[in-house]
């Protein structure tokens, strides 16, 4: 038994060349030896049945890496026009609808918070990926099953310090610029391109100071909305839970396509995108279909 295992572990190490990426697999092929010096050969088996996937893993997101890599900047500008919400991630005879907001997002100036507990980094916005599976939200947000095994989605960005990503489907934005995010399970994946705008206007700012920045807006929208009102304006739903009411004041530019420029009493409240406002609504509906 220990001569078979031995042999197989040897087999591995040559196929997908371990060595050559000891250090991220040096734990496992350490944990295999120990096993094998203590006779616990079951013990063993298992322990290299998980590293054939690890590097099976690792092997297939290396080439996933590699032909995201290769797109250039003219293929990124055809994906950014042509590519919607929601895409559809093929993973054999099953799919994952992948929805999001748009592929533009935007952020003011001044807008950096400070990293949650446990996100650390400070970050400009939070957006989230809504993955359906047969028309439920995979459980956990990202876990399928397809045929007898369960599967993870997962995410990746090609250039972290633009947009990070987390589990079960978080963008945590940074900075400006152009980034791919893929969406894969095994060796399944698709290339979702975003692109990161800053509009040269900060929080608070009066309508006055707006207008010197960016002109007289191409679209305004004011109406005072009673207590109890559920309505949807410009693709935002508004439901006004204030006795008192509120008074819904919407600026849009032609400049800046599917953005909107909400106003209250101290001036610019903030910049929203009706597509990304949106997705919790998704989220809720595919959390609770019956």
């Amino acid at each position: 038994m220990k001569i078979i295992i031995k042999s197989l572990l040897l087999s591995l190490l040559i196929i997908y060349n371990i060595k050559a990426q000891q250090d991220n697999f040096s734990q496992k092929i350490e944990d295999i030896k120990s096993s094998l010096e203590t006779k616990n050969y079951d013990n063993a088996l298992i322990k290299i049945d998980e590293l054939r996937k690890a590097v099976l893993e690792r092997k297939n997101l290396l080439e996933i890496e590699q032909k995201t890599n290769n797109i250039n900047s003219s293929e990124f500008e055809r994906l950014l026009k042509t590519k919607k919400s929601p895409q559809i991630l093929r993973i054999g005879k099953s799919q994952v609808k992948v929805h999001y907001g748009e592929n533009l997002i935007y952020v003011l100036q001044d807008t950096t918070k400070p990293g949650w507990p446990d996100y650390g980094e400070p970050y400009l916005e939070r957006e989230i990926l809504a993955y359906e599976f047969k028309g439920r939200r995979p459980i956990n947000g990202n876990l399928i099953k397809v045929g007898n095994e369960t599967k993870m989605i997962k995410i990746k960005s090609n250039n972290p310090e633009i947009i990070s990503t987390e589990d079960y489907g978080w963008l945590i934005i940074k900075s400006t610029g152009d980034v791919i995010i893929t969406v894969y399970v095994d060796n399944y994946f698709i290339d979702i391109p975003f692109c990161v705008i800053q509009i040269p206007l900060k929080k608070d700012m009066k309508e006055e100071e707006v207008v010197k920045v960016l002109g007289i807006p191409d679209k305004r929208y004011e109406k005072y909305l009673d207590w109890n009102t559920s309505k949807t304006i410009d693709g935002i739903h508004y439901y006004v839970d204030d006795v008192y009411g509120e008074t819904v004041k919407h600026w849009m530019y032609k400049k800046y396509p599917k953005v909107v420029f909400r106003f209250g009493v101290m001036g610019l409240e903030d910049i929203v995108t009706p597509g990304w406002d949106g997705l919790h609504i998704i989220i809720y509906e595919l959390e609770n279909k019956g």
